[in-house]
């Protein structure tokens, strides 16, 4: 009886941390954010790197984060992301995703500086949404 709740347990277990950390590629936005989120705010590529096509071409956000990233070195401070004003056209297997990237910048006196940047992503299916293309709109 006891061997039976414990592996019972040990199941249960299994099943929600699988459901917990199993990426959402369900919808663009959805996959998006995860993405981003993995890139800017938790600093993990490998992550993002699920969110992800095969043959991606994500240079300009790609520049754009290291940019992020060697201010956060230089004064050793978290900048953190936020998204905003998300449109999606999608067609088929193609979305175009164009949002606004909220990257909020500490400051010496404790103030937050907000740098707002217009995006567009495109997004493709394959076996779930991925992110497949970035252009800084302006």
């Amino acid at each position: 009886m006891a061997l039976g709740l414990c592996l019972g347990g040990s199941i249960t277990a299994y099943v929600l941390y699988d459901k917990a950390t199993r990426p959402d590629r369900s919808s663009p936005t959805v996959t998006l954010q995860q993405y981003l989120n993995a890139r800017i705010n938790a600093h993990d590529d490998a992550k993002a790197s699920v969110f992800v096509c095969g043959s991606p071409e994500l240079n300009v956000i790609d520049s754009e984060i290291d940019r992020i990233r060697d201010l956060e070195a230089k004064f050793d401070i978290a900048v953190t992301a936020s998204f905003s004003d998300m449109a999606l056209a999608s067609a088929g297997e193609v979305s175009e995703l164009r949002l606004k990237i909220n990257f909020v910048i500490p400051e010496e006196d404790e103030r937050k500086s907000v740098l707002v940047q217009d995006w567009k992503f495109e997004m493709v299916y394959a076996n779930g949404w991925r992110v497949c293309g970035a252009e800084k709109t302006y």
